[in-house]
């Protein structure tokens, strides 16, 4: 049973974490019609999927799956609905990092955190 969980959370949170890899790029080619040009990719798609992180380092990217799959794991066992236990683990690393940001950690600009 416990095994069974833990696939579900993994899979449910890899899911996720590629629905959000899949809008980021989605509103790369966005740009791209609405512009002509493609925005870079380091500071425009890797900058709204790990608040710019990656550029410290490239482990950075599966940041945000293995905060979720923590996340999730850690809020699977309270008795809340496991839609909103999906959601607050999905964004908990954004949450962490914009108020990390937010308090005064770098010069990433405030104005991405509304997407």
């Amino acid at each position: 049973m416990r095994k069974n969980s833990i696939r579900s959370i993994i899979l449910t949170c890899a899911l996720g974490y590629s629905l959000v890899a899949l809008s980021v790029l989605v509103v790369f080619a966005v740009v791209k019609v609405i512009t002509g040009y493609y925005p870079s990719f380091t500071f425009f798609a890797l900058a709204l999927i790990t608040f710019r992180l990656s550029e410290i380092s490239e482990a950075f990217l599966i940041a945000p799956l293995v905060v979720a799959i923590l996340m999730m794991m850690l809020l699977s066992k309270t008795p809340i609905n496991t839609r909103i236990v999906g959601g607050v683990s999905l964004t908990a690393y954004y949450v962490l990092v914009a108020s990390i940001l937010l308090v005064g950690g770098g010069d990433f600009p405030c104005e991405v955190l509304i997407l």
